[in-house]
């Protein structure tokens, strides 16, 4: 069949692109027969989210971290400390279990880094504890070279997508994580009327 592409994976091969199609096949289903485009390339390209995307793939409920507190003038250095450490421990845990995790940059927020995209999202591929160095992995899968030392200002070397940063560092770029979890997502939803409530089971 088709395929649908709206990234470039390089060396990855093509299971990205397959992956998107059946993404987009999904949301399309999910539409009324009448206001589904004729390619899946129409919801694709409105994005989406990566967390939502987690408990769609897995079947489990997501929970999510926001870096704003890092932007947050009321908190002290040290509570901000705390919630680094917060983090730092949620991503140990995730990793321990070989749950997924990812993260996304916001439109405007955040510090601008030379080869990090704006809103955007990214995987979560891995966290080394004892360089407290987190690694993404950015689907669309470019190459970045630095023009000077690694970091905030000059950017971090990237290669197929692939890349790390100083956990201190990412929290000012990116807007927020999401956590698979180990608890399942329910298919009801309540739907209101005028006057009642009922709860439906959706199709996945």
């Amino acid at each position: 069949g088709e395929l649908a592409y709206m990234a470039t994976t390089g060396g990855d091969g093509i299971w990205v692109n397959v992956y998107e199609k059946a993404v987009g096949v999904r949301r399309c289903l999910k539409l009324p027969e009448a206001e589904r485009p004729i390619t899946m390339l129409g919801p694709l390209s409105r994005g989406g989210s990566a967390g939502t995307s987690i408990e769609d793939l897995t079947g489990n409920q997501i929970t999510r971290f926001s870096c704003s507190y890092i932007r947050n003038s009321e908190l002290t250095e040290a509570q901000k400390s705390d919630k680094l450490a917060e983090l730092r421990g949620q991503l140990e845990a995730a990793f321990a279990k070989r749950r997924l995790v990812t993260c996304g940059t916001g439109r405007t927020k955040g510090i601008r880094v030379p080869g990090i995209h704006r809103n955007h999202a990214y995987a979560v591929i891995g966290f080394d504890s004892s360089r407290d160095a987190i690694r993404l992995w950015n689907p669309h899968g470019q190459k970045f070279t630095p023009k000077g030392p690694p970091g905030l200002i000059g950017g971090y070397p990237i290669e197929n997508g692939r890349f790390e940063m100083p956990l201190a560092d990412f929290v000012q770029v990116f807007a927020g994580l999401a956590f698979e979890t180990e608890v399942q997502k329910s298919n009801e939803k309540r739907v209101k009327s005028a006057n009642s409530e009922s709860v439906v089971t959706e199709k996945n």
